[in-house]
């Protein structure tokens, strides 16, 4: 008996993965694997070799080296610690990692926008010409202007009040 369902995906999805070979250039793949090899040369054979040669003895399977090794107290003194800071460095790279990123978000080009509070009514509010003006005329607050006031640069680029 022949099945009639999921021909179609299977067409489908081959259809698809046709689709990304052409659009993928050869050049655009031999970075990541050559970055893949490197991984697996450096990281994960010795890796292997270690862990094999921790869970072998005499050719067999056997958990000798890894009693012998918590039989010290030395050992087990420097696998703590060792775990301690693998566990501490996680946890403050974490804390500075989205406290950044928080941050990064909260900011448009740099700028930290105005809190909603303060951003009543700008478009009527007007705003002294600057220290260097002895007119007391008033002009609206325009960024990248002379007229721009140093204590306003924390306001972002997207609230600037009109002239009335």
């Amino acid at each position: 008996m022949r099945q009639t369902g999921g021909g179609a995906a299977s067409v489908g999805a081959a259809g698809r993965i046709r689709a990304l070979r052409a659009r993928l250039d050869p050049a655009q793949m031999a970075l990541p694997l050559a970055l893949l090899g490197l991984l697996t040369a450096f990281i994960l054979y010795p890796l292997i070799q270690v862990l094999a040669v921790a869970f072998t003895a005499d050719g067999r399977l056997s958990l000798v080296h890894l009693r012998n090794f918590f039989a010290r107290p030395l050992f087990r003194e420097a696998l703590g610690g060792s775990l301690l800071a693998g566990f501490l460095a996680v946890l403050f790279g974490s804390l500075l990692g989205v406290s950044l990123a928080y941050f990064r978000v909260k900011t448009a080009a740099g700028v930290v926008r105005a809190p909603a509070s303060s951003r009543e009514r700008l478009s009527s509010t007007r705003f002294s010409s600057g220290a260097g003006s002895r007119s007391g005329s008033t002009r609206p607050l325009r960024r990248g202007s002379a007229s721009f006031h140093p204590e306003q640069r924390w306001r972002s680029a997207s609230i600037r009040p009109t002239s009335s």
